[in-house]
């Protein structure tokens, strides 16, 4: 997982009891080949601010992992943490056809105002 972190979808969420005082922890599940996530008190308020408390209407949302490394936690650096998604980056060949429809575009616009001879100067 890079800074940019990995886009995954959320297909469950269950309770689990961890540690040695058997504690009780939500924990995401994803799609695909992603290990569950165990859910602290800061990614549980992320969560509920993009999507509300009712934890089964987080199924099917997407979600960003990424290790954000300002968490320092019993002196190891780095922690997961969750936010939107991140819009996938365009492959070059997405772009130069974006590109070549917007100068298209431009092009076709400035050609309708330099035939409109309607204009008074």
């Amino acid at each position: 997982m890079n800074y940019k972190g990995i886009n995954v979808i959320i297909s469950a969420v269950t309770e689990e009891t961890v540690g040695q005082e058997k504690e009780r922890k939500l924990a995401l599940h994803f799609r695909g080949d992603v290990k569950p996530m165990l859910l602290n008190k800061i990614n549980l308020k992320v969560l509920a601010a993009m999507f509300g408390t009712d934890t089964k209407a987080w199924m099917g949302e997407e979600v960003n992992l990424f290790n954000d490394l300002s968490v320092n936690y019993n002196g190891a650096q780095g922690g997961l943490r969750i936010r939107p998604p991140m819009q996938q980056q365009k492959t070059r060949e997405q772009a130069t056809a974006e590109l070549y429809a917007k100068s298209a575009a431009a092009d076709a616009r400035t050609s309708r105002l330099e035939d409109d001879s309607s204009i008074p100067f």
